[in-house]
């Protein structure tokens, strides 16, 4: 992707995120050992974006029902690309919102899916998507499928877990492993983080280097109780465990620990070159934020699984405070860099944070708790949307300071 200079809506200075200077308004920076670290008090206010419904709902029409959105991409001349993981094919929406036709569906064929995982930006007009039933990678512009490549097997990630990060422009494709769950080893009670691998790729689909391991998944190690696999010992995640969240901006890799608000940007070679941080103290977990999650989460279950559910999440061991972010961030069309605050149960709002990969501080946004970011520009915002049937529908809103 080239270079993109945004104009800023709160301040009369036109910036570069790649060629800012070192000096970032309302922050503190300083160097260390060739580390630029970038910090925000929590008292720094920040310019407040609102959204706007522009009345554009995709998914609404006869063939474009959607089932389990996976990732929503705009293009430049405003066309929509939706991953629908739980049908395993991709649609196109026209600038209006309104459904064109299928462009990549169910099947083994080029341009076809057995499990749809992935989609994201490949290029400026291109989008990439992953199926990780058959560890292909494939290309697509708004008219259809242009080429496919298959990735070689690698020790050092699992392709059922692959989420590609981003292409250089050499063609390479950055992905990560995910972070697996199984059964453990035998031995005393325990709790750890998962590793999450950064693995570059060839453009032939062959793998290269590992960039890094970053923390992944919180996990703790318990004997199960019950069932065909008592006395084992197996993996298990706590409620409100620690998680990461990867991606790509200005082709640096960018790496969100959610236990603190903080992001780092690493170089394809591994190298830490910048830290971004914001100062919060992390909230206390109640016994009535348990109970109030773990109501939410059985009056959302069938009927005849609520009893079931509501014991076995009671018996989870939560942690003591709640992460600071969400275990995801979105980069949008414009390279920035967006970080949700954690939702905590009872939440109805869930503030979004924009920075760009040099450490500025673009504002915030509040979204609605029902609405789900995935992909966003400088005047605008995609993301999944549930109504009070829990119809599914893709939302279309303006992004205004």
């Amino acid at each position: 992707m080239g270079r993109i200079c945004l104009q800023a809506t709160f301040a009369p200075i036109l910036f570069c995120p790649a060629l800012a200077t070192a000096q970032v308004p309302n922050a503190t920076v300083r160097d260390s050992a060739g580390v630029r670290i970038v910090s925000f008090s929590s008292s720094v206010a920040a310019v407040q974006f609102e959204l706007r419904h522009t009345g554009v709902d995709l998914g609404t029409e006869d063939g474009s029902e959607l089932v389990r959105v996976s990732a929503v991409r705009r293009l430049p001349n405003g066309k929509v690309l939706v991953a629908d993981a739980g049908r395993r094919h991709l649609l196109r929406f026209g600038a209006d919102g309104k459904f064109e036709k299928v462009i990549g569906r169910d099947g083994q064929g080029p341009g076809e899916f057995e499990r749809l995982g992935w989609m994201g930006r490949h290029s400026r007009d291109l989008v990439g998507a992953y199926d990780f039933g058959q560890a292909r990678y494939s290309v697509f512009a708004d008219s259809g499928f242009i080429r496919q490549i298959r990735f070689a097997s690698s020790p050092d990630v699992r392709f059922v877990e692959i989420q590609p990060l981003g292409v250089l422009p050499n063609g390479a494709i950055i992905v990560t492993g995910g972070a697996a769950q199984g059964l453990a080893a035998e031995g005393p009670e325990r709790q750890f983080r998962l590793a999450s691998p950064v693995v570059q790729f060839g453009a032939d689909g062959a793998p290269r280097r590992v960039i890094g391991r970053y923390p992944g998944m919180e996990v703790e190690v318990t004997m199960v109780k019950n069932g065909p696999a008592a006395g084992k010992f197996a993996n298990d995640a706590p409620l409100f465990g620690r998680n990461s969240a990867l991606g790509m901006s200005e082709g640096h890799i960018v790496v969100v620990d959610n236990e603190r608000f903080r992001f780092d940007v690493v170089d394809t070679t591994g190298r830490l070159i910048r830290s971004v941080r914001r100062s919060v103290a992390n909230q206390t977990i109640s016994p009535a934020h348990k109970q109030a999650y773990i109501n939410d989460r059985v009056n959302a279950a069938r009927p005849q699984f609520r009893e079931m559910l509501r014991a076995d999440l009671a018996s989870k061991r939560h942690a003591p405070t709640f992460p600071a972010l969400e275990a995801r961030l979105v980069i949008d069309a414009a390279d920035r860099i967006w970080l949700g605050e954690y939702r905590r149960p009872g939440d109805r709002e869930q503030t979004w944070w924009i920075f760009t990969v040099d450490g500025r501080m673009v504002g915030r946004v509040s979204v609605p708790i029902n609405l789900t970011i995935m992909d966003a520009g400088p005047d605008w915002v995609l993301g999944t949307w549930r109504d009070q049937d829990d119809v599914l529908t893709v939302r279309l809103f303006d992004l205004r300071g």
